[in-house]
């Protein structure tokens, strides 16, 4: 078994190591794109990212500027009197900390103005805030539990110091890499069959075997396990249980990673809507629901094919009253830039896009979902899903660094790429590396990668 692990040739590439990713595309999609479309779709949008560690962080700044909730209903105080109002749990944080202070301009529902004189933390978990109308003629009026209070600015008078500080700390986000593998077998007599392609570079140089016949079927397996994985995969906190007995300690973790929808569930704006009962108002509103968490004018949205009828039914009808291209030109100047391999990346992409308000959606039907031996199997929810998000990167909070708001990270140290392995052993076939005595020839691939979200809160996910 000694000889056979530490038979590794660099020889032998994999189609996501021998195509351009538009042309990748094409090779997948006559056999029917069976399991590779979000994995093409991400690498298409260019959002991969080598990464040494196991686990990559990113950090999600918090908002700079915060409005307050009431924790109960308080009668009107009448005219220029005080309000005074306990904070919501969601405004206060785990350190009882919070945003408002003595000095703040606010105004309520009912347009009217006041200002923060007394800050009470008497009870730590629960502030009270005494609010001031700034108009003596003024009544601040009655409250509701969980009204919303907003600060629109700050009056200090002449010869004061300057307020507290305000910090806003920005979120730790961790994702983990998992690893993904497949073997596909053959014997002799098969291989004679098959199609090998000699890969050389631009200058000529050889670089590899690549079997297009064989290929197909391992990367197809392999790309589905990845894809899946990159939207529904869960990260692991069983980890006395969830372990692979097969690893040389025989208890190593078989982790996961965090997939879009796993993501969005958690963390995104949830927008419920029953199979084919989106209108052209539901797209007013979640364009509102949208600019509210600063969101980008670019968005993609990932659809099973049955919102993706309902979506198209509604958008054709309206066509008359809003902005639509449906070319690819769209696609180039929004998701894929103006780079010189831009035209052949949104023929790939296959997406459709039109202008809703200030925003442009580019849908793109989500193969996985559609897939009946897999996500969209009768009973799953995924076929009447519409996953929306930013298709664009942004900064992270603490390093700076450019990252995708979704996308994917690989193992890499070095030259040592774990985002796509293949190699071979067994005892078949015309490389003259025979290992064993059995008629056969094994291929194996693996990957190691995981999925990447950031600022979940501009996500919106609509479901049944």
């Amino acid at each position: 078994m000694d000889a056979i692990n530490s038979i590794l040739t660099s020889q032998i590439l994999s189609g996501l190591d021998l195509h351009r990713p538009e042309h990748n595309a094409t090779l997948f999609r006559p056999f029917g794109d069976q399991g590779a479309s979000w994995l093409i779709t991400q690498q298409l949008l260019g959002f991969e990212k080598e990464v040494a560690a196991e686990d990559y962080h990113s950090w999600e700044e918090g908002r700079i500027h915060e409005s307050f909730l009431v924790r109960a209903n308080v009668g009107a105080p009448g005219a220029g009197n005080d309000l005074v109002v306990a904070l919501h749990a969601n405004s206060v944080d785990a350190s009882n900390r919070f945003y408002p202070q003595v000095g703040d301009d606010v105004k309520l529902k009912n347009q009217i103005s006041g200002y923060i004189r007394v800050v009470d933390i008497s009870t730590p978990a629960i502030p009270a805030v005494t609010i001031a109308p700034k108009n003596a003629g003024s009544d601040l009026g009655a409250v509701t539990a969980g009204d919303e209070i907003i600060i629109y600015s700050n009056s200090w008078g002449e010869g004061s110091g300057q307020p507290a500080s305000r910090v806003s700390k920005p979120t730790k986000r961790t994702g983990h890499l998992k690893m993904v593998k497949t073997t596909l077998s053959a014997t002799g007599s098969e291989m004679t069959n098959d199609l090998w392609v000699r890969v050389v570079d631009g200058g000529g140089n050889f670089l590899g075997w690549y079997n297009k016949t064989r290929d197909v079927d391992l990367s197809f397996r392999h790309n589905l396990a990845i894809s899946h994985a990159l939207l529904v995969d869960e990260l692991v906190t069983n980890t006395t249980k969830v372990i692979d007995a097969t690893s040389t300690a025989g208890n190593a973790v078989a982790y996961g990673t965090e997939g879009l929808i796993t993501a969005m569930n958690a963390r995104a704006i949830p927008y419920p809507k029953a199979s084919g009962a989106l209108v052209l108002d539901d797209f007013y509103a979640m364009d509102l629901a949208l600019t509210k968490q600063h969101n980008s004018n670019n968005v993609m949205a990932l659809c099973g094919n049955k919102r993706l009828q309902n979506v198209e039914k509604i958008l054709f009808a309206a066509m008359y009253n809003t902005s639509v291209d449906w070319t690819k030109a769209v696609v180039e100047s929004g998701l894929v830039g103006d780079d010189k391999d831009a035209s052949g990346k949104a023929v790939a992409l296959s997406v459709k896009s039109i202008k809703v308000g200030e925003r442009t959606y580019h849908f793109k039907s989500c193969n996985e979902f559609n897939n009946p031996e897999t996500l969209g199997a009768e009973g799953f929810p995924y076929r009447d899903m519409m996953a929306i998000f930013p298709a664009t990167t942004t900064l992270d909070a603490k390093t700076r660094e450019v990252i995708p708001y979704s996308g994917i990270r690989y193992k890499k140290l070095g030259n040592y790429n774990r985002r796509m392995q293949i190699w071979r052993d067994g005892a078949a076939g015309d490389d003259g590396k025979y290992v064993g005595q059995l008629d056969v020839k094994h291929d194996y691939m693996r990957s190691h990668i995981g999925a990447e979200h950031v600022c979940v809160n501009k996500y919106l996910l609509v479901q049944v």
